[in-house]
């Protein structure tokens, strides 16, 4: 029914099929949308066959052309009945013919009454018959059906030379093809007037040959009758109304109509037939109506649209009512067709008539002193909406940004402020207490650039607020910064045999301040809490605390560093303190501990004529044959726990005691780039991995197992990860004669920018997609799987967020505020403006398809 209403509106564009009042709501354009879909599911069905003669060969196919030009093939196998698949509707056309010939015999079958249309009935009289005859019977000019204006048939020759005869009463022609009776010789054209039926039947003689009869029936109605009027014409009314239906031509005609709740009607008949009593309407209905008389083509259907006693759809708005950090655009729409928005921004009541307020979609919140929305929809001739409000916008300026934290620091800093309200001033104040407010007071500044704090003990309390003219003041924020240090190098000094050790450092306070110092060439540390630290306030283990001077009795390389809390710790001092006689315990270059590359390691000892050492773990002497190595040249390190024993000696003086370092080495840890997991929204990313030990490989994993040297996956060069990965490495590294390094592990998720969506419209009555809407379908494409797709109708851009109807945020797996999440292919009046994207957690949404 869809197909004949489209059709018929086509055909009768000279008085052209109007729709009047489809500038009705959403909801009566569903309604006749709901009607023809519910007569499409009545509308009943009918069968197509015959019989099937003659046959002894095998490979049989018939065709069935249907009204759309799709076909179906039907295999024939044996002398019988058959009938298609295809069901058929009241008005279809169809179409019969021989596909392939049987083999196998061969034969030559041929098809009569293959073709015509259907009425209100099945069909199963096609005659198929198959013989050894190389007669066929003609072919009809124009095919058998119904007509609504006069008809010339032509009898077309297939069988060149033959005699053509055939009759216009329904009887069999001539079996040898002589005229006489009913029997006519085709001489040129049958021609079939107005309000006749009439059944032709034909067969073909030649050399004593006849075909089989074929027959077809035209029936050729009166003519087409007009549309119906209905008076008063579709239209919205706040009254109830009384419906004529009229017919403007001279035909005597029986009316049929249709409310929402019947089927749509037709000259069956089927609807409700029209007396000439008006029709009460006292609520919105779709009607249907048709004329109809014998003989005659049923008019168009005219279609009438009434919005009786309606309302207006409240309006919504695409930004809830609450707290923002920057003017609002807000968008109010009602879901009614070219209704007009009303509005108020200062808590006021609007109003339709008379208009009280401002008319548009669009309200602007620039300030706190116009902030309380109010809403109406008006439309002529439904009833005003229920009004929406009052929703309240607050306008804050955002939190600021304050960096770096509360603390105490060892470099130069620089304070910034920030905040994401545009337009806004940050005021501060620098004094220590005094609260920063929106009131400009003399103590107060106006940030525009960094503040600088410097090393040496500086000290800054900042006060901070956001302000704008027409906003509420941000939260305040404080910030407490101290530099310190570093701390100077303590001053050694020798006094043979007393040795002195002092700070010139009045700030921090002398009593704050601790010296720490070693007398074996080893470099003293700063501790908190007994752990080594940068700006420890304590003496390390290994490390002794300076509380007055003190004697050395031989020669040996002090060292001393001055810690206090908070500060970063001094350089360290270095003196070579000197005593006639002694050899000093002999120094290192490199302090016992773990290292990630080979190096090479030197030995000194004051007053030493020789220097001995060891690396199998026994003491050295300085014997008259020697336990040990004479050192000479620096000692490469290039295996894991290497301990190196030394002594001092000297032919007259007493010799040094031993010393003693042990070495480990140990691969770097592996480094990723990037550095930072968790979520990456651009990808490609290409991941490298790196150690600082030279000549070191890579071995990792991804599968979530340990990585293993020599096992696991060997890295050996850039891995690019594409949208879509979501991944897991560990990895170490390795190298001959070193430790493995510690595992390192980091995730990456990465995703990207989702694909657009398609927009798929589909007219409701063919080019009457205009009055009577679309069906629109929305699908996601390509990956990953699960996209939400959210669409808005008209200039209105959709968008994702973090929570269903929340703000707007491009990462977000949910449909913001004012935007509608896709369920399944919806309706629309007439053919407005569709924008979709899709969306999903931690993807950045798609780009806006607008259809």
């Amino acid at each position: 029914m869809f197909t004949k209403l489209g059709l018929i509106c086509v055909f009768s564009m000279l008085g052209f099929c109007k729709f009047p009042g489809l500038d009705a709501s959403h909801l009566e354009f569903k309604t006749i949308l709901n009607f023809i879909q519910n007569q499409q599911n009545k509308n009943a069905t009918f069968s197509l066959g015959g019989n099937v003669t003659g046959l002894n060969g095998s490979g049989l196919d018939l065709r069935l052309t249907k009204e759309d030009n799709s076909s179906e093939i039907l295999r024939i196998t044996a002398n019988g009945s058959f009938t298609f698949l295809h069901p058929f509707q009241s008005g279809e056309r169809y179409s019969v013919d021989v596909a392939n010939q049987p083999v196998a015999p061969f034969q030559e079958c041929v098809v009569a009454g293959g073709v015509g249309s259907f009425a209100s009935q099945d069909i199963q009289n096609i005659i198929v018959e198959c013989e050894n005859t190389g007669v066929r019977p003609p072919l009809f000019n124009p095919n058998p059906g119904n007509f609504s204006t006069p008809q010339t048939v032509l009898l077309e020759n297939q069988s060149p030379g033959s005699l053509i005869v055939y009759t216009l009463d329904g009887t069999d022609p001539d079996p040898d093809c002589n005229a006489g009776g009913p029997t006519i010789v085709y001489a040129g054209s049958i021609s079939l007037g107005h309000g006749t039926t009439t059944e032709i039947r034909t067969r073909a003689c030649f050399d004593g040959e006849v075909s089989i009869v074929n027959f077809g029936t035209y029936t050729i109605d009166l003519g087409t009758l007009a549309q119906p009027i209905f008076d008063p014409p579709p239209q919205a009314s706040t009254s109830n109304l009384n419906i004529s239906i009229l017919y403007p031509g001279s035909e005597t005609v029986t009316i049929y109509y249709s409310l929402d709740t019947g089927n749509i009607p037709d000259c069956s008949p089927n609807g409700i037939e029209y007396t000439g009593t008006p029709i009460a309407l006292n609520s919105s209905e779709t009607m249907l109506a048709i004329a109809c008389a014998p003989g005659y083509s049923p008019s168009p259907w005219v279609v009438g649209i009434y919005s009786v006693n309606e309302m207006v759809a409240i309006p919504v708005v695409d930004i809830p009512a609450g707290t923002y950090n920057n003017d609002l655009t807000i968008n109010i729409e009602s879901t009614t067709p070219d209704a007009t928005i009303v509005y108020t921004l200062d808590g006021t009541n609007p109003s339709c008539d008379p208009i009280i307020g401002t008319t548009g979609n669009v309200a602007n919140i620039t300030n706190n002193n116009q902030n309380v929305l109010r809403a109406i929809g008006c439309k002529a001739g439904f009833n005003d909406s229920d009004p929406i409000g009052p929703l309240t916008y607050t306008l804050k300026v955002g939190n600021l940004s304050v960096s770096p934290e509360n603390g105490i620091y060892q470099t130069n800093q620089n304070i910034t402020m920030t905040t994401d309200t545009s337009g806004a001033s940050i005021l501060y104040t620098e004094d220590q207490g005094d609260p920063a407010t929106c009131a400009v007071a003399n103590n107060e500044f106006t940030y525009s650039a960094p503040i600088s704090v410097n090393t040496g003990g500086s000290y800054q309390e900042i006060f901070a607020i956001g302000c704008k003219s027409g906003y509420q003041p941000s939260d305040p924020v404080t910030r407490t910064i101290t530099v310190n240090g570093p701390l100077q190098i303590p001053i050694i000094t020798d006094n043979d045999p007393q040795v002195l050790i002092e700070s010139t450092m009045t700030t921090p306070d002398p009593g704050n301040q601790k010296i720490c110092y070693t007398e074996d060439g080893s470099n003293p540390a700063c501790a908190d809490g007994g752990v080594p630290n940068t700006i420890g306030g304590d003496c390390a283990t290994g490390s002794t605390e300076y509380t007055a001077p003190f004697n050395i009795s031989i020669s040996t390389n002090l060292r001393a560093i001055l810690c206090s809390e908070d500060w970063l710790n001094s350089p360290i001092n270095s003196a070579d303190i000197i005593r006639v006689g002694t050899v000093s315990t002999p120094v290192f270059s490199v302090d016992t501990g773990t290292y990630d590359n080979t190096f090479s390691v030197t030995i000194t000892a004051m007053g030493a004529d020789e220097i001995y050492y060891t690396d199998n773990g026994n003491d050295p002497d300085c014997g008259g044959i020697p336990n040990g190595t004479l050192y000479t040249t620096p000692i490469n390190v290039s295996e894991t726990d290497t301990m190196l024993k030394a002594i001092g000696c000297h032919p007259t003086d007493d010799d040094s005691s031993v010393t003693t370092v042990e070495y480990f080495l140990k691969a770097g840890e592996v480094t990723f780039n990037p550095s930072i997991g968790g979520l990456i929204t651009t990808p490609p990313v290409e991941l490298t991995m790196e150690t600082t030990t030279n000549s070191a490989t890579i071995y990792f994993t991804d599968n979530g197992n340990l990585p293993e040297c020599n096992i696991s996956n060997l890295y050996n060069g850039m891995i690019t990860l594409e949208s879509g990965t979501n991944v897991s490495y560990r990895a170490i590294a390795c190298r001959p004669g070193f430790d493995d390094s510690d595992e390192r592990n980091i995730s990456y998720n990465i995703t990207g920018t989702l694909p657009q969506p398609n927009i798929n419209k589909v007219a409701v009555l063919g080019v009457l997609s205009i009055l009577l809407g679309n069906n629109v379908t929305i699908t996601a494409s390509g990956t990953p799987a699960g996209q939400r797709i959210c669409y808005r109708t008209g200039t209105n851009v959709p968008a994702c967020s973090l929570a269903p109807n929340g703000a707007p945020n491009n990462l977000g797996g949910f449909c913001a505020s004012g935007s509608e999440e896709y369920s399944g292919t919806f309706y629309v009046t007439g053919n407005p403006t569709i924008r979709a994207i899709t969306c999903i957690a931690n993807w950045i949404q798609s780009p806006v398809n607008v259809d």
